[in-house]
């Protein structure tokens, strides 16, 4: 019986904290810097593949984060012609939604998906993550999110992305190909001034 209890109280202490815009994970910071790369295939107007990849910055706030890209990159496959891969500059997450700049009132819809728990780990950045499996619910696209659960959840490498219970710092997709990965993080402290 205190089993059951106990085990009931854990799931709604996680199930609380995930709910939240930023889930509690005992890191003293003013703001965290993670640099990702988002790569993967696409393929041009004449439906040739070509390879492509770009580097952004999420800046992560207690209470918000944004995405902010750094200029427009280029193809990097040298047998097609350079093409451009648009994205927006910045976007905002803040009070649960995406948005960009001056467009709170059109949130960016989450993607619908089923994400579940697997037992597997490993270290990125040397920090432990945890391997989901994310099941696109409307395309049925399955992609494998990689969690850290000591850096905060507002950490999401795309818009679309909704909070989970901790830093989203690899997403792999094969349908299409693409994988957003952190490269570098940051954790900037403001020092303080004692009042004497």
């Amino acid at each position: 019986m205190n089993f059951l209890l106990i085990s009931l109280m854990c799931f709604l202490t996680y199930y609380n904290a995930v709910d939240q815009n930023i889930v509690n994970n005992k890191i003293n910071f003013d703001k965290i810097v993670v640099e990702f790369e988002y790569s993967g295939k696409l393929a041009n107007e004449n439906n040739s593949p070509f390879n492509f990849s770009i580097k952004y910055k999420v800046n992560c706030f207690k209470d918000s984060s944004v995405l902010v890209l750094s200029d427009e990159e280029k193809s990097n496959d040298p047998n097609t012609d350079p093409v451009t891969i648009k994205m927006p500059e910045k976007i905002i997450f803040k009070k649960n939604k995406w948005y960009k700049p001056n467009e709170a009132n059109k949130p960016i819809p989450f993607i619908k998906e089923k994400v579940i728990k697997t037992n597997l780990t490993c270290l990125i950045l040397g920090y432990t993550c945890y391997k989901y499996i994310s099941t696109n619910t409307e395309t049925k696209n399955v992609s494998e999110v990689w969690i850290c659960p000591k850096l905060p959840n507002n950490i999401m490498p795309a818009a679309g992305c909704k909070p989970l219970p901790g830093a989203i710092l690899k997403i792999i997709s094969k349908i299409p190909s693409e994988i957003y990965e952190a490269k570098s993080i940051q954790i900037i402290k403001q020092k303080r001034l004692e009042k004497k």
